[in-house]
Order: C-alpha cells, then structure tokens, then sequence
C-alpha cells in the first residue's frame, strides 16, 4: 500500500498544492500502490511517490508519467498548471539547485511553417519514447515525413528539457570528420583546436536536460552511432531524437518506423488502411492542405475527394510526393493528375522490382518532372546535386552557363544571359524552392530531387565535371571573400560565407580527393581565415591541416597556408604546433620581410602568450614591417595591435596606449570593425591598468558594441570578464558576478578562457577572490548562476548597461577614443 497522504494545509505553496492535486488524481483512480503505478508510468516507485510528496516540483516527464498510470487522459491543463508553478519555483530556486524547471528561451529549433497532418499515432509513439528512452530514431524512406514528425513531436515536449531543444541539420553535412565539429557549431559551443570535440561536446552537455535532434543521418550512420554513443555515455540526461533512413545500431535505441500517410484505395486493399470513420484519410488531407495553398479556392466536393484518394493511392501515401503533387495543381486539374500519374505507374511496374514500391512512385513523379524540363533544364538540375545545401543565384547561373566554369565569371551575374531563364523555369517547374529575403535569395532542392538529380548525373558519367565546376566556382568565392574581409565589407563577407559554409566544405573535401587538389584546398583554406578567426577556428585547423599533408603545389602558397594554420592554433593555445608550422613557414620564404611578415605574427603571438613580452615586442615590430613591405593594411593593424599588448604586459602603459590608438587609426582608415574591437579592448585594459577605471569601462563598452555586430563568442566573453572587473571596482560587485558566471559559461572549458593567457587569468582569479570577500560564498554562487543563465547577447545587453555608482564623468582624453560602430 502507498503512504498515507493528508490533506493539504491551508499555507500551502503553488508546489505543495499541485501535489496536492497529484494525489487527488491517484485518489479518483482507486489509489493504486506506486509500485503498480511504475509499470504504467515508466518510472520509479519513489520518483512517483516524490511528485506527489510536494517537497519540490517534478520534472514535466514524471508528472505526465504520473498523470498517465493514474488513467488522466487530458493532460493540457496539467501541462499549463506545471508550467505556472515551475515558473514560480524556478524563481526561487538557490544558486545551487539545478531543480527541474519550465523551459528557458534556449536552444534552436526552427519555426513550424506549415500545418502539420495526422501522423496522431505516430506523434503519441514519439512522445512515449521519449519518456522512457534517451535516443529514439525515427526510419523511413526518403520523402515520407520524419523530419516533420521530428519537429512536431520536438516542439511538443519541449518544455521536458529545460536547458533547450536543439535542430541539428546534418544534410550538408558530407564529411564524417566534421560531425563532432558541426554539433558543437549548432549547439553554440565556441571553437577550440585543443581538445577532442567529442570530449568537449560531452563537457557542453554533462549537467544538462537537453533534446538533440539529428535530422538526416542516413549518409553518416556510423559517425551519427559513434558521437550518439560517447554522448549518452558521458551524460545523464541529454537525449537524442534522430531522422535516419536507417537505425544508428546501438543497443541503447528506440526505433520508430514511419510508414506513408493512410489512404484509401477502391477496389483493393491498401498497405496502410486509413483510420475508421466517414472523412477524408490523412493523406488527402495533407493533399488538400497543401493544394490550398498553392492553388486556392479550388474547392472539394465529395467526388472530388473521391479522386483525390485515388491520386494519394497512386502516389502511396508519400508525404514528399503528395506535396510535389500538389504543386502541380497550379497548372492542371486533379483528372489530368491522376491520368499522368497513372500511365507513369503503369510503365514503372515492368521496371526494377528490387526498387521497394513506394520508391518506384516517388520515382515516377521525379521522372515526369524531369521529361517536362527542356535539355538546359535537366542539365542544370543534375548539376545543382552537387551542391550541398542552398545555393546563391549567381552559383545557379555559372552551374547553368555553358562553359562557365572556365570563364572566370565574377558573382556580379555576368554569366550566360540565357542562364537565368533556365533557372526561373527550374523554379517555377517546383525543382528549385526560392528561400530567403528579396536582397539574398537562395535557392533549395528537396533532398528527393536532388538525389534524383544526381543518380542522373553519375549515369551520364558527369559528375566529374559538375564538381570540377562547383569546386572551381567556391575556390573564386573563397578569394572574393577573403580580398573583402579586411575592410567594410566584412559583416557582409562574413554573412555571405555563412550562407556558402556548407558548399565551401564540399569543395574542400572535393578538392582533397584529388591527386593535384592539394594547391586547390590550401589556397581555399587561407582564403577562408576570416572565417576561421571569428566563428570556425578548431574546423579551420581542420581543414588547414588535412590540406597541409598533401605534398605539392608551389611553395607560397604552402607557406601562406602554413602561417595562418600557425596562427589559428596560437589563438587556441596550441604553442608548439603554432611554432612548427611558423618554423615550416619560415623556412620555404627565407628572411625576407614581406613573406615572412605572417610567420614572424604567429612568433609574437606564441611569445606573449608564454610571458615573454620582451620577444613579443621585437617580432612584432619585425611583422609591421614586412606586412608593411607587402602592403597589407590588416596585418599592419594585428601587428602594431600585438605589440601595444606586449608594451602593456612590461607594464609601459604609456607606449601601449599610443600604440593601441595608432592601431586604431589603421583601422579607421579602412573601414575594418572586428579586429578594431579587440583594439578598443586593449585601450580599456591599459586605462584599467593605469587605475582609470571609468575609462576602461567605456573602452570595453565600445568594445562590446562592435562585437555584438560581429557574434565574436571567444572575443565577447574576453570584454565580459574583464568588464567584471572595472564594474567591481566601480561599486557594482553584483554586475560583476553576473558577468564573470556569463564568461564562464560562453567558454568551451574552463581553462581556455581569456585566450589563456597566464597574466589576464590570474587577475580573473584575483577578482573572483575580491568578489567572494564583497559578496560572501552564497551570495557570490547565486549571482554566477544568475549570469550563467545569459546567453552572449543578454550579458552584452548587461554590460552596456549596468549601473555605476558615483562614476567620475569621463575625461579630455577620451575624445581621442575611437568612436563605436554603430549597426
């Protein structure tokens, strides 16, 4: 028998009366012991029992497992109620508690922009999984509606992972080396060369509730089986819902078919009878939902439904072929549907029976579509599936220009003039999907038709140039971006090769499958340093490195390549491969002041970091002078930049002050933000250590206001941790805390904050100490949890606005400050 439960006091809290009412429930349902409850609960005795004891509240998945073993069919308003008094208890939850709490505004899943259709079943089996098992994975053929499954049932039971769900897309994903890295990328962990990035994915997550979702994990199964498993088994409560054309094959999984929608087919027996009862099956309508909106008004009387029953019988009920289907009915009635859907059945019957049958209807659309397509269409739509993910207008019309990929072309749509034609009519014929605001749109396949797509290329025996053309068209990319990166183009560079990430990696992985592509993928590697620096640098090391051990290609090309890996593992900490490559470097350019600008950078940069400021000071001079030979503006700024750090740690605050402004000043002549914002952050760290606390808060804040334009993680947590420190000295020890927690938390581990470097990470520590003797231990732990819980743009918000008691008003000297960047 279960305890015996009294009735509830009359001060009871919002937690205490919702058990309450957990226990009222199990009443009406003829008090059944918490051992029986168990078997239908799909938890513990003693987890049930605590949710109904009211001590604190239960997470959402117990409560719904509670809810059920007591019969409770109509769980919204017990979901709403939860909701509520989590919010309340959340509220007062000490620094220390992690208590089970109502969703925070974190993770990543995207926006749901269509209705989603029957698949009732379906979503209840999802739901229940998930309840019980921590890695589900949903199989099924292409085409047949897992990812929206996926998402549907995401969203449903987001409020079961307080620390976020997040929609990890691994379509573009072609490369198993890279998986660790893009998961990392998703979930918002900054880039790090140290480390495994499966060993810090799995420090990322190791407290945390949270819902992965894997979508498309059928072209890397065995990566996707690999990191899923290192994952669950160095946390305890991450689950992982996964889309996959087949299972992952671990033990631990919970497989979940998904079959086409339900139909219902005259005169035979249809392999997924639809549901009982008098209305149209789930796939017609899907079929007259989507209809509406591509073609509406066009209205549904019953023999029309009729036929369209017959139309999602042809099509079997595939979700993708029914969408397609019912784009069509733009151009033709539904009769005139069914008649061309029905000859292409009957020719494909005779066809590949070793195809499974629903292929094979798939198929006959995709082959109807194409014998619509006029030869340049065609062959434009097999050579768009190389692509990896979207693709910009310009790639669309050098893929579609004859020759184009030994013409040069620039972006500035200067191919073939009859290429745009062919890529409206791809559009309008529905192959190509147009996505993205009128100043950038891009340009979608489904994955259907691009796999479609490609199988026809490789049967043609054109794949081979098709990539040659892709990989020629992103190595020209690589070198426009980068010539723009140094000046005030570069939030538009850099959101332009965001929008290219995924094609850049094929490129780089096309390249490096060839014997002579070694050239090719360094070129394009060095190309993409901007890239690397601000959001990317553990992938840059990784694709630097993978081009560097291909031998060949001429060596200043290996030398420019050698130098910017160099540098990349120099921001990371990696000192002894910096070094090597810098060596390797040196030693294909010679001492000539120019090419051995970059080496002599990387020098510098591996000597500050070591404490030895003395060297630091003399490389970097040797650096300005060759980027100045070489008349590169930007290395000219990291240079002089670099070498007012080492005037400030042999603590000549007055040289490092002027030098840091005259970086400015080159800065300001070109237009450049990003790397100006780490200048304004020198500038308030020689005001700080001059004792000018007001004036090193307002130079971290100018700081901070180019940043945010920028999304510089590892850059934004270096100002927020240092601010900390003016703010605690101006009088404002609580800000303080909040923002020294913030930093921590944006940092993939502890021990690589503020970029390492020995000096800056003992005055952290110092501060810390300051803040603990101000606040005391308790105090101090609930304001780091607090700023823990920011995520980089509220901290920003934070620190740009945190208030200052008695600061002095700013001095003359500050209107020889840079001014901020504004947005």
């Amino acid at each position: 028998m279960g305890r015996r439960e009294g009735p509830l006091a009359p001060d009871s809290g919002p937690v205490e009366a919702f058990a309450a009412a957990l226990r009222q429930a199990r009443a009406a349902a003829g008090s059944p012991t918490y051992r029986a409850m168990a078997a239908r609960a799909n938890y513990s005795p003693s987890s049930l029992s605590s949710a109904a004891a009211g001590h604190r509240l239960a997470s959402w998945p117990v409560v719904a497992g509670y809810l059920r073993a007591c019969g409770v069919t109509e769980v919204e308003p017990w979901r709403a109620r939860w909701r509520a008094v989590a919010g309340g208890a959340a509220a007062g939850t000490t620094a220390g508690a992690r208590a089970e709490r109502p969703a925070a505004a974190v993770g990543r899943l995207p926006g749901e922009t269509t209705s989603f259709v029957g698949r009732q079943p379906e979503l209840d089996d999802v739901t229940r999984h998930l309840l019980r098992s921590r890695l589900v994975v949903l199989t099924g053929t292409g085409g047949v509606g897992k990812s929206r499954l996926a998402l549907r049932a995401a969203a449903l039971n987001r409020d079961s992972y307080p620390d976020g769900v997040w929609w990890i897309e691994l379509a573009d994903t072609t490369d198993p080396q890279v998986l660790a890295h893009t998961l990392l990328r998703a979930l918002g962990v900054p880039s790090d060369s140290t480390g495994a990035p499966s060993v810090r994915l799995v420090e990322a997550l190791a407290d945390r509730r949270a819902l992965l979702v894997l979508d498309n994990c059928e072209h890397l199964v065995d990566a996707c089986a690999r990191a899923v498993r290192t994952l669950l088994g160095g946390t305890s409560a991450v689950a992982v819902l996964a889309t996959s054309r087949q299972c992952l094959g671990l033990p631990e999984e919970t497989v979940v078919p998904i079959g086409p929608l339900s139909f219902r087919s005259a005169g035979s027996v249809a392999p997924f009878p639809a549901d009982r009862g008098d209305g149209p099956s789930p796939a017609v309508r899907l079929l007259v939902d989507r209809a509406e909106t591509a073609a509406p008004g066009l209205g549904w009387p019953p023999e029309q439904l009729a036929l369209a029953e017959e139309v999602c019988a042809q099509l079997e009920g595939l979700p993708l072929a029914i969408e397609l289907a019912a784009r069509r009915l733009r151009v033709m009635s539904l009769h005139q549907l069914s008649r061309r859907l029905g000859d292409r059945h009957a020719l494909l019957s005779n066809g590949d029976r070793t195809v499974h049958p629903r292929h094979r209807s798939l198929q006959a659309l995709l082959d109807w579509s194409y014998e619509l397509c006029d030869p340049a269409e065609r062959a434009l739509w097999c050579r768009l599936s190389v692509f990896a993910g979207d693709v910009s207008l310009e790639a669309a019309e050098e893929m579609g220009a004859d020759g184009a990929a030994d013409t040069g072309a620039s972006d500035s749509g200067a191919a073939d003039a009859g290429a745009l034609d062919v890529v409206t009519a791809l559009v309008e014929r529905s192959v190509l999907t147009s996505d993205g605001d009128r100043t950038a749109v891009r340009l979608r396949m489904l994955e259907s038709v691009r796999e479609y797509g490609l199988a026809r290329l490789r049967a043609a025996g054109a794949e081979d140039a098709a990539r040659a053309r892709h990989r020629a068209w992103y190595a020209r990319f690589a070198e426009r971006v980068a010539s723009a990166a140094n000046g005030p183009d570069q939030r538009t560079a850099l959101a332009r090769t965001r929008a290219e990430y995924p094609n850049l990696r094929a490129a780089l992985s096309s390249a490096l499958t060839l014997p002579d592509g070694g050239a090719t993928a360094q070129r394009m590697a060095t190309a993409l340093w901007f890239y690397w620096h601000t959001e990317a640098v553990d992938e840059g090391c990784h694709w630097l490195d993978a081009a560097l051990a291909r031998r060949g290609g001429p060596a200043a090309v290996r030398a420019e390549a050698l130098w910017t890996g160099a540098y990349l593992a120099a921001m990371c900490g990696d000192n002894g491969r910096a070094l090597r490559y810098a060596e390797r470097s040196l030693r294909l350019v010679g001492d000539a002041p120019g090419p051995a600008a970059g080496p002599r950078l990387v020098q510098g940069l591996a000597a500050l970091r070591s404490s030895r400021a003395a060297d630091a000071l003399r490389l970097s001079q040797l650096a300005e002078q060759g980027f100045l030979a070489r008349d590169d503006a930007f290395g000219v700024q990291q240079a002089v930049s670099q070498a007012a750090m080492a005037h400030l740690l042999l603590g000549d605050t007055g040289p490092a002050l002027a030098t840091f402004r005259r970086a400015a000043a080159v800065a300001h002549a070109h237009g450049e933000q990003w790397h100006l914002s780490y200048v304004l952050w020198g500038i308030g760290m020689v005001r700080h250590a001059q004792g000018r606390t007001a004036q090193a808060l307002a130079g971290f804040r100018r700081s901070l206001t180019v940043k945010r334009l920028f999304q510089d993680t590892r850059g934004t947590a270096t100002v927020l941790e240092t601010t900390a420190w003016v703010l605690a000295d101006l009088g404002n020890p609580e800000a303080a805390a909040h923002l020294v927690g913030a930093a921590a938390s944006i940092w993939p581990e502890p021990g690589r904050r503020l970029f390492g470097f020995a000096d800056l990470l003992a005055a952290g520590d110092r501060n810390r100490h300051r803040l603990r003797a101000v606040l005391g231990p308790d105090r101090l732990a609930r304001a780091l949890a607090h700023g823990r819980t920011l995520d980089a743009e509220g901290a920003v918000a934070l620190a740009l606005a945190a208030p200052v008691p008695g600061t002095p008003p700013p001095g003359p000297e500050d209107d020889r400050l840079p001014a901020p960047v504004r947005a």
